[in-house]
């Protein structure tokens, strides 16, 4: 069973994704673009066309079924255009089979974004039990041991819900969450209609019920407790459930989370850790939480806080990461030469949106940066290095050659479309003029 997706239309123009093939291996495709090509709005339109049920603007490969098992949607920019689930949700055809992970919904602060992750790990938890292990991987990668220590605050004015003054206890909720989180007063009226909760005195029951549980289980307003990675024990899906409810609506926050070093001597917070860990393991715990296989999964920018290197490594941590599953098709919108690099697959395409070209990611794997910038990115930029050798190797063969073979004029030919692209005061572009003279001269 494989999911696969050979094109799709999108502005008025169709782009070739993929290649038919007989391969249930996972299919990955880089897309690349300059800012405003659209590249996000191409990956908004293929979620767009796999959630909802009238929509035929895609088309499969030979072998996929009709429709993803799952369509998981990934950012860890404030930017993207992948569609909301509370907005997705209201529409009559809604397949009910999408996943949001991104930072649209929530402030920039890093207990915002980690506590979204880990909510995920729960929601992961409660229908997938392959998820700790998963994490357990992407932990070692990152150098820690699989362990976490999860410290959670209840973030309501217990004193004033336990003296039954419901409305202030109601209002300085509200007040505490409305400017934080944009989507907060929807968030909480469709809790309130899903559990049918008309009154004031409803919902203040129905909340009272999962923060006495927290209380009851975990004694007291903070708590926290150990998740091991590599143990699917330790929690029954009544807590799992409770944690996910008051999570969503704001009421339990995660404090902290410290993580062990391999030696499991030394623990360290995430909060301290770089944005990039941050959003590393943001991106991974959105992934792990949902798939399956034969899902799509749209990657929008992955290299965003990431160092070169995690960018260069990323499409191999994905790879192992979720080596489990077979029949996906990942779609990942980049500016970063170092992430084209890193896709090593027979699966493997690279699209880009400047020249509406699709090739193999073998002809581009382990290449230098300039490499890619000048190849794929269509973007050289200053003495690059790699047009460099390729014109002191051109001019040395017709230096000793005294002439130019067909091999030699394609070559040339190739210099002069990448001059197009480089500034006149680059030493580069005057190299490349200094060919062409020589072949108007030998030519």
């Amino acid at each position: 069973m494989k999911f696969q997706i050979e094109q799709v239309t999108s502005d008025g123009r169709v782009f070739t994704l993929s290649k038919s093939n007989v391969s249930e291996e996972n299919t990955y495709t880089i897309i690349t673009g300059k800012n405003s090509s659209g590249k996000s709005r191409l990956l908004s339109k293929v979620v767009n066309s796999f959630i909802f049920s009238k929509d035929d603007s895609a088309l499969l490969a030979s072998g996929s079924i009709t429709s993803p098992k799952k369509v998981i949607a990934v950012s860890t920019g404030r930017f993207d255009k992948f569609p909301l689930y509370v907005h997705a949700a209201k529409n009559l055809n809604f397949k009910n089979n999408y996943f949001y992970y991104g930072l649209k919904t929530t402030s920039n602060s890093p207990h915002a974004i980690l506590t979204k992750g880990i909510a995920s790990i729960f929601y992961g938890m409660s229908i997938n039990h392959g998820i700790l292990k998963r994490l357990g991987r992407l932990f070692s990668y990152l150098g820690f041991a699989p362990m976490m220590d999860i410290s959670f605050s209840l973030n309501v004015n217990l004193g004033k819900l336990k003296s039954g003054n419901y409305v202030e206890f109601y209002n300085d909720y509200v007040e505490r969450n409305r400017f934080k989180d944009p989507l907060f007063i929807e968030k909480l009226n469709n809790y309130k209609e899903k559990n049918n909760l008309t009154h004031l005195e409803d919902f203040i029951s129905d909340v009272s019920k999962y923060i006495d549980y927290t209380q009851y289980h975990y004694l007291g307003k903070n708590f926290y407790f150990k998740l091991n990675l590599y143990s699917e024990g330790g929690m029954f899906e009544s807590e799992i459930e409770n944690l996910l409810v008051l999570i969503d609506l704001n009421i339990l926050q995660v404090k902290d989370i410290r993580v062990y070093g391999k030696a499991e001597k030394n623990k360290i917070s995430l909060f301290q850790s770089s944005s990039g860990q941050q959003c590393m393991i943001l991106m991974m715990m959105g992934i792990a939480s949902s798939i399956s296989n034969g899902s799509l999964i749209c990657i929008d920018e992955p290299e965003i806080s990431l160092h070169p290197k995690w960018q260069l490594e990323f499409i191999d941590l994905l790879q192992n990461t979720f080596s489990d599953y077979v029949g996906c098709h990942f779609l990942i919108a980049t500016h970063s030469p170092q992430i084209v690099s890193g896709l090593k697959s027979d699966n493997g395409y690279i699209l880009s949106l400047e020249n509406d070209e699709l090739t193999s990611s073998v002809d581009n794997s382990f290449r230098s940066a300039d490499y890619q910038l000048a190849e794929v990115f269509d973007a050289p930029g200053y003495r690059n290095e790699y047009i460099t050798k390729l014109a002191i190797n051109l001019f040395s063969k017709v230096k000793k050659n005294k002439s130019f073979d067909v091999e030699d004029t394609v070559l040339l030919e190739r210099l002069k479309s990448f001059k197009e692209n480089i500034a006149s005061e680059d030493p580069v572009y005057e190299l490349i003029k200094v060919l062409e003279e020589v072949f108007d001269y030998y030519g």
